[in-house]
């Protein structure tokens, strides 16, 4: 034996309790990260969910138990009038689990993706009217003031009438080419342990059906879109949300009170947020960032025109592909492989 139990308490300041709990949790940790990374467990198909706190919940439950054990000894040496032995195995106790929190906290990046003409080279709105044929079938986007999602229902209504499956629709949007490089980013962005989220106003079922048919549906853990349901083989779409105070949004969904939103729902600290989108209601978010953060508007598209009359606390960095991006990250060692 390299070192004996007694000299591991003294060295580490640590209890023998305290290091069983933590080993045992680092144990379990271990086993449901393999689980995981195997998909053989807590790998769920539902987007939006959070699958992967199940894995390091042992590590917080071990931190909880080390805490509330530490107070008890704290009351118990103050009572017994041991104040300085109290008062330095608290400090010490404390910044071990300072250290150790920190530790788990260190570099966490969000990664925010547009869908259409960011994820995908094309829209996919675009890609369901253009099957209605004859043309002249198609509503007019003027009966539809500002209510985007109100017009789609209708566009899926009429390819309803002309009797194409709602399936149908969706195995032709998960066809669209990804632009290129985007899967590689994503998944290195995935593999770099970033979180990524899709904030897009397209629909929940050209989204994940597009992610699940190119194997990246468990690389986002949330997509924020208008909910879209298949009812008697017609695309029933919903707005994702009413709201009116933001102008450079659309009225059904204000990107930047998602991305707000999420950031403060995941009870989590960014110290960096990446934001990819080509659209004018990715301005909104664009300027909602830090100087911490990094905007990557897509070339030639009206999001990067706007950038230059608005400005944004963050950095800007106009992209072409997701090659270009890929290689800009991994050359500021924001990602490594």
């Amino acid at each position: 034996m390299l070192f004996a139990l007694q000299e591991l308490v003294r060295w580490l300041g640590l209890t023998v309790f305290e290091m069983l709990v933590h080993l045992i949790a680092l144990l379990v940790f271990t086993v449901f990260l393999a689980l995981r990374l195997d998909d053989v467990a807590f790998a769920s198909t539902i987007p939006g969910s959070y699958d992967i706190w199940i894995v390091f919940s042992p590590l917080f439950v071990a931190d909880a138990l080390c805490t509330y054990f530490n107070v008890i000894v704290l009351i118990r040496l103050y009572i017994e009038g041991h104040i300085k032995e109290a008062v330095t195995r608290t400090v010490w106790s404390s910044a071990l689990l300072f250290v150790w929190s920190l530790f788990k906290e260190l570099e966490n990046m969000l990664a925010v993706f547009d869908f259409d003409h960011t994820i995908v080279d094309g829209n996919s709105d675009i890609v369901a009217i253009d099957l209605i044929s004859p043309t002249n079938l198609v509503p007019n986007r003027k009966d539809f003031p500002n209510n985007w999602t109100q017009y789609m229902q209708k566009v899926f209504d009429i390819i309803k009438t002309i009797e194409i499956p709602a399936e149908q629709i969706i195995d032709v949007v998960s066809l669209m080419r990804p632009n290129d490089g985007m899967p590689k980013l994503m998944r290195a962005l995935y593999e770099n342990n970033v979180d990524i989220i899709v904030a897009s106003d397209s629909n929940s079922l050209f989204i994940y059906n597009w992610l699940k048919h190119n194997k990246l549906s468990d690389m986002v853990s949330c997509i924020y879109t208008n909910p879209a349901t298949i009812s008697n083989s017609v695309i029933k779409i919903e707005p994702y949300s009413v709201q009116n105070k933001c102008n450079w949004c659309s009225t059904n969904m204000c990107k930047g009170a998602i991305m707000e939103e999420h950031v403060s729902n995941t009870n989590k600290k960014y110290n960096k947020i990446l934001y990819f989108g080509d659209g004018q209601n990715d301005l909104c978010p664009i300027l909602k960032l830090t100087k911490n953060d990094i905007a990557f508007p897509r070339m030639g598209y009206i999001l990067e025109n706007l950038l230059k009359s608005h400005i944004t606390p963050a950095k800007v960095m106009p992209w072409c592909t997701g090659e270009y991006i890929y290689e800009f990250l991994k050359s500021s060692k924001l990602i490594s492989t």
